[in-house]
């Protein structure tokens, strides 16, 4: 190669390097537009609720594969929508408990706190988005004694490239509207705004008794609140579904029964339900989608084919024509897995007296095959009596193995 192009050579890798290099740095803003202004009131509770947004909170922002996500700003809108739905009156104050003065106007103060943001690109097709949101609240006397705090959690997916700010919509609504319900379904809350002993809302955990589930493998446990509930969890895979490809291999799967032993209603709330593993923290049940997504085989596509006329045109053609039906497949195949998921997970109800509820939970967790995989937690309201029975179930690694880390790319706060 000549002095001259060799040169030209490396001046066109340099312009390619400059390129790509602000092409990385370059950071997107997606559009997040939460609002529950639809949502009905299930009845407001009789009370004015000081608010307090810190600064923190206003500006929160994640950035997530040069895509940020202005979470913090969304948020105040949302849950001024969401406070003005639960109560009576609501009053923002510019500070956190104690708070003086205002003891005649004010019943507790109420404070909002973003606890965890997830992102992921399923590519799946054109791409699935999916998104998880929760948010922590306090709520405390004006002396800043705190009367009770919760988390309300919401997922969200989308669908095309476009679509990232979507599935952040959708779960920052799940979680808001589930702040509002929480009032019903939420003992403590429940107590508050009824005036009646918040002491007992949950029910003590040395009165569950443990043991292990006569004649099923696996490790299968279950755990009983005497006349309450019974609740009882195997680690399995799903009957008739394929464990084949990468995805299987990160998955955990968990089959739980649920038997209402009362005569009240029971609660029973998928996103209360939690694993937390040995050593990490509490991992969240996946949608059915998520699972099928992760399940989906992946295609390999082809790159751009240069185009050209006539009989030069046909490698293109063939091209297109390849990535197409690849694409299809895929779809095919999703909805065939999400269908077969759906009909098989465990959903949210209301059990009645003596009514069963059972169906798999999926967890991305990592563990070791063989060992100790953690503790299944599987809170039950009884909502009558404003009582929360939390059931606890110690688990071993079962044969769909573990989703890996890295499955969950979560944004970093600046």
């Amino acid at each position: 190669m000549s002095r001259a192009r060799h040169q030209s050579h490396l001046s066109r890798l340099s312009c390619l390097a400059v390129i790509l290099a602000t092409l990385s740095c370059c950071t997107r803003t997606a559009t997040v537009e939460p609002s529950i202004s639809h949502l009905p009131s299930f009845g407001k509770a009789p009370k004015t609720v000081g608010v307090y947004f810190s600064p923190e909170f206003r500006s929160e922002r994640r950035v997530v594969d040069s895509i940020e996500f202005k979470v913090g700003s969304a948020s105040v809108s949302l849950l001024d929508d969401a406070f003005a739905i639960t109560f009576d009156e609501t009053v923002e104050i510019g500070t956190q408990p104690p708070v003086v003065g205002r003891e005649g106007e004010l019943s507790a103060v109420i404070e909002p706190r973003l606890e965890d943001f997830a992102f992921r690109t399923l590519f799946v097709g054109k791409g699935r988005h999916w998104a998880f949101v929760s948010y922590d609240f306090s709520l405390s006397t004006l002396d800043g004694e705190l009367v009770a705090s919760w988390r309300t959690k919401g997922q969200g997916e989308s669908h095309g490239w476009e679509g990232q700010g979507a599935a952040v919509t959708v779960a920052m609504q799940q979680a808001a509207a589930e702040f509002v319900t929480s009032f019903r379904y939420v003992p403590e809350l429940r107590r508050w705004a009824e005036d009646l002993p918040i002491e007992g809302a949950t029910a003590p955990g040395n009165e569950q008794e443990t043991r292990p589930a006569a004649g099923i493998k696996d490790g299968a446990v279950v755990g009983t609140y005497r006349d309450v509930v019974e609740v009882s969890a195997e680690l399995r895979v799903p009957p008739g579904i394929s464990t084949r490809g990468v995805g299987a291999s990160r998955l955990t799967s968990v089959h739980v029964s649920i038997h209402n032993l009362s005569g009240n209603r029971l609660r029973v709330h998928l996103p209360d339900i939690a694993l937390v593993p040995n050593g990490t923290g509490e991992a969240t049940p996946l949608p059915p989608s998520t699972v099928s997504g992760l399940l989906t085989s992946p295609r390999v596509r082809l790159g751009p084919v240069a185009p050209g006329t006539g009989l030069a045109a046909l490698p293109a053609l063939a091209a297109v024509l390849a990535d197409w039906a690849m694409e299809e497949g895929q779809k095919e195949e999703f909805a065939e897995l999400l269908a077969a998921y759906e009909s098989d997970s465990l959903r949210d109800t209301i059990l009645q007296e003596a009514e069963v509820t059972d169906g798999f939970i999926y967890f991305a967790v990592p563990s070791r095959s063989g060992a100790a995989l953690g503790t299944l937690l599987v809170p039950i309201v009884d909502l009558d009596s404003a009582t929360r029975y939390v059931v606890r179930l110690p688990l071993r690694q079962g044969r769909l193995g573990r989703l890996s880390d890295s499955f969950l790319a979560r944004g970093s706060g600046e």
